[in-house]
């Protein structure tokens, strides 16, 4: 366990991550974007800390940095630039330009809503979306638009 050496950052990752997607590396950034969802759901109010434990999967889960801030604002800004990575939003603001070259997730497995969960598949069809809800145990009903 070490600061600097092995453990993982997410505000770091959301900087790796914007960089992929402008240089059309989507499918790469999705993985990065999975591991740290995947990540979140271990950590209170599935909330990314400042730093967490880089071990392998043998652990079965990231593990606690003990002194990590949470919730801490470089963290937090990480999920919105999963939806800046995703969307490939880059605004060129000396040209008055914005490029877009949107990527989906496949699916969404197991999100935290209230005291239940939420897993869903999203494709794209010409210009249709589909939404299949694969779990829901939240109580809500889920309205698509």
């Amino acid at each position: 366990m070490s600061y600097h050496d092995g453990s993982v950052w997410p505000h770091v990752n959301s900087i790796i991550l914007l960089g992929m997607s402008k240089v059309n590396r989507q499918q790469e950034a999705k993985v990065v974007i999975n591991g740290l969802i995947a990540a979140s759901a271990h950590f209170e109010y599935d909330r990314l800390p400042e730093l967490f434990c880089g071990y392998d999967h043998a652990t079965g889960r990231p593990v606690k940095y003990p002194v990590a801030c949470q919730p801490q604002a470089w963290a937090a800004g990480t999920t919105l630039v999963f939806i800046q990575a995703l969307l490939g939003l880059f605004p060129d603001s000396l040209n008055r330009e914005i490029y877009l070259s949107p990527k989906l997730l496949e699916s969404v497995s197991d999100l935290s809503i209230g005291s239940g969960r939420l897993s869903l598949t999203v494709a794209r069809h010409n210009n249709h979306v589909d939404v299949t809800i694969e779990k829901n145990t939240t109580g809500f009903s889920v309205m698509v638009r």
